[in-house]
């Protein structure tokens, strides 16, 4: 079988994925990472699997573990600057659940996409898509927490309803 590889293409392709993926792992989790930290992440993922692509490594597991072990490693340490273990477990499930919705938005307009500059328009639509979807999630969660039984009397009536408790600081036009 032969392929016909542009490098180039294959590294700002991955470059921008990486940059995306990093984007919503950081916005998943609280990290204090900057545009600059993930931009360098992202660079170093993307040139790590350029390097694991072109290196002629005969296993084909050895290759699957370089790709989800090592470059996912290098470029959440460099891109999000996490050093604890279990903040970085988060992160690694965060990266792969991220991928999978973002690859998800993709996959369903594929069908649409012929021009390449239109593919980023694409994914950068797609990370918008999955980063209000995100935060709608959170935002459900965070009024689930704020929920309580609430028993309303009229004379000799009782109906019990759900209420949620609110300061007012949760309110926004």
């Amino acid at each position: 079988v032969y392929y016909e590889l542009y490098v180039d293409v294959l590294f700002l392709v991955n470059f921008m994925m990486d940059y995306l993926l990093l984007l919503l792992v950081k916005k998943m989790l609280p990290c204090t990472a900057t545009h600059g930290n993930i931009l360098l992440g992202a660079a170093i993922g993307s040139a790590l699997t350029y390097i694991i692509i072109v290196l002629p490594i005969p296993y084909a597991l050895l290759k699957f573990v370089l790709f989800h072990m090592i470059v996912n490693t290098f470029m959440i340490r460099a891109g999000l600057k996490i050093r604890d273990i279990r903040c970085f477990a988060k992160a690694y499930i965060m990266l792969y659940i991220g991928g999978f919705l973002l690859g998800g938005v993709l996959q369903s307009v594929r069908q649409y996409v012929r021009v390449g500059s239109l593919f980023f328009a694409v994914a950068i639509g797609g990370y918008y898509v999955v980063s209000k979807l995100w935060d709608f999630i959170t935002s459900v969660q965070k009024m689930n927490q704020f929920k309580c039984k609430v028993d309303l009397y009229l004379g000799e009536n009782v109906c019990q309803v759900e209420g949620i408790i609110d300061t007012g600081n949760g309110l926004r036009d």
